[in-house]
């Protein structure tokens, strides 16, 4: 390949990232305007509402330096070779990408289980009875798996403006809280604070939920690095003889904490 042809390529290569930017950058500042709207409009508490415009401003900052630098790199036009680092850090960008798809699979088993049997036939404790509830937390789930987060932290705050003790709308907006986290800047430790606050009254409020504990073990595990106490969620969960496909996925978890915990301990 000449120069000439790797110079193009890589030109492609950033003019498409360079997009993709912009589109995140468009994304950010839109959701910050609309979560003006929805704290001016009462619909979001202040706590969310502080955490999220500081979460959305930094990555929004990050995304505009990061176009600025793309800017400035296609303008220089200099074919560029993939370091060792590069490789690196694309092998695991492929790791997490798998594991990310393995925790949205498992995230999108446990939604589709909420809408009807509980595991080992469990009701959940402070639980939605009527129509316009269900129907506000089916929305709250359709706009989580839809990826629009402030939507969907929204309407789960909705439900449990009406039912405080809503174990399913504490479990999952804890989970949405967790994912939020995983990609923020500054914010990511408040974050997770709050998404294991959540979580935590989840499980206080009706103990044998298995998907408080679920999601719990693997905010323990994956994102706060401590295996040994997401193997106990994990076992929770495996000890309700959950249905197989939910099983399998667990174990799945269970394994990887375990020989993590084990690795830890040497």
């Amino acid at each position: 390949m000449t120069t000439a042809t790797t110079a193009s390529t890589a030109s492609l290569v950033d003019l498409d990232a360079l997009a993709h930017l912009e589109e995140q950058r468009e994304f950010l500042l839109r959701s910050l305007r609309d979560l003006e709207r929805e704290h001016d409009a009462g619909d979001i508490d202040d706590g969310d509402y502080l955490t999220l415009k500081d979460d959305y401003t930094h990555r929004a900052a990050s995304i505009i330096r990061a176009i600025e630098d793309g800017q400035a790199a296609i303008a220089s036009a200099r074919p560029r070779r993939g370091s060792a680092a590069a490789r690196r850090r694309a092998q695991m960008i492929a790791i997490s990408t798998v594991v990310v798809v393995g925790l949205a699979v498992l995230a999108g088993v446990l939604v589709a289980g909420s809408s009807g049997e509980r595991v080992a036939g469990q009701e959940v404790t402070g639980s939605v009875t009527d129509s316009q509830s269900n129907n506000d937390m089916t929305r709250a789930h359709l706009l989580d798996q839809q990826g629009h987060a402030l939507d969907a932290l929204r309407a789960y705050d909705a439900v449990l403006k009406a039912d405080p003790k809503n174990v399913e709308a504490l479990t999952y907006r804890g989970w949405l809280l967790a994912r939020t986290a995983a990609s923020a800047g500054s914010s990511q430790a408040t974050l997770l604070e709050r998404a294991q606050q959540s979580l935590e009254q989840a499980i206080g409020i009706d103990p044998s939920y298995p998907e408080a504990h679920v999601f719990r073990g693997i905010v323990l595990f994956r994102y706060l690095g401590q295996p040994a106490k997401a193997v106990t969620e994990f076992q929770l969960v495996l000890a309700g003889n959950p249905p197989s496909d939910v099983r399998d996925l667990v174990q799945s978890e269970l394994s990887a904490a375990l020989e993590a915990a084990r690795s830890g301990a040497r």
